[in-house]
């Protein structure tokens, strides 16, 4: 399975909760590897992606709240 078909499913999956924000590809060390993106740190209860995925070892980075970025934000430096 090819890596970003890897973590398209990943995500369908992990989806349902709240913490999740996004799942990615990136490279760690030279391997290719899944990224799970998440509001908070550490997870919530009952939140555990796996370590790996069809092959892929999977990684949880902590993003924090994300929002949408307005031309009042940029005006405010923000």
């Amino acid at each position: 399975m090819e890596p970003r078909v890897a973590a398209r499913a990943l995500y369908d999956i992990l989806n349902r909760h709240p913490s999740l924000v996004s799942v990615g590809v990136s490279q760690e060390a030279g391997l290719v590897c899944l990224i799970v993106y998440t509001s908070t740190k550490p997870l919530k209860a009952g939140f555990t992606p796996p370590s790996r995925w069809e092959g892929y070892p999977v990684f949880v980075r902590q993003l924090g709240q994300v929002r949408p970025v307005t031309q009042r934000s940029f005006s405010l430096g923000l």
